[in-house]
């Protein structure tokens, strides 16, 4: 029974992205999201029925996988929606790396609300990290535990 579930769990796929919100030397409000490249490409496909190859990196995959993006990761001051900027976008062996710049003002309180890929696997875990100033703090969203309502950055 032991080795039974072992291999279950070797070879059961890990659905997880990680999501960074900083700010830098310059206090801009920064944000880094990594995930599985395949994820992404299955999130482009379900969100706009476009078959994409992220790793070619022509300007149609990176306009899709940037706009997956910034549908799925959302934060708001307020009522105002935050907007993001891609900086960049890397490609390593099996992960993409997005950088983001929040291009709005920020206020000391804020939320988040992460979709990433929870409409393709029921089991995905993103993982955000807080780190405004003195303020850091860790999150585990799921699909039913989506958003961070009141994020109290007290010092930036």
């Amino acid at each position: 029974m032991f080795r039974y579930l072992m291999l279950l769990i070797m070879f059961h796929p890990l659905h997880l992205a990680t999501i960074h919100i900083y700010s830098d030397e310059e206090c801009n409000i920064k944000a880094t999201v990594k995930v599985f490249k395949d994820d992404l490409e299955s999130g482009i496909y379900n969100s706009f029925n476009q078959n994409v190859i992220v790793s070619e990196l022509n300007s149609n995959s990176k306009q899709l996988a940037t706009k997956y993006m910034s549908n799925k990761l959302v934060c708001k001051a307020g009522d105002r929606l935050l907007r993001l900027r891609k900086d960049t976008l890397i490609i390593k062996n099996d992960v993409v790396l997005f950088h983001f710049t929040f291009i709005d003002t920020f206020t000391r309180e804020f939320a988040v609300e992460c979709n990433i890929f929870n409409e393709l696997f029921p089991d995905q875990n993103n993982l955000l990290m807080v780190k405004i100033g003195e303020f850091e703090k860790g999150y585990r969203l799921t699909g039913t535990k989506k958003s961070i309502e009141r994020l109290l950055a007290r010092s930036f």
